[in-house]
């Protein structure tokens, strides 16, 4: 019988089993030669997004959170420092 513990790692081993040893442990965005894989912070917002967080917004209001949205111009430019 194994534990749960076990079980985790041998699953985690079995799944980086053909990792090379010299691969590094997470991406780098500024090391990626593909530009196709740059990462993206702010992802287009589908069409009725802007109905979708004022439903979320609404009903988290009832758990009295406070919820402040932001334009998006103020947002890029916040998140690129």
């Amino acid at each position: 019988m194994t534990t749960a513990r076990e079980e985790i790692l041998r699953r985690i081993r079995a799944a980086t089993a053909g990792v090379p040893a010299g691969e590094p442990a997470a991406w780098d965005p500024d090391a990626d030669d593909d530009p196709a894989a740059a990462y993206h912070r702010a992802p287009p917002q589908p069409p009725g997004a802007g109905a979708l967080v004022a439903r979320f917004a609404e009903r988290v209001a009832e758990y009295r959170a406070e919820v402040t949205t932001a334009d998006r111009d103020v947002w890029r430019r916040s998140s690129s420092t």
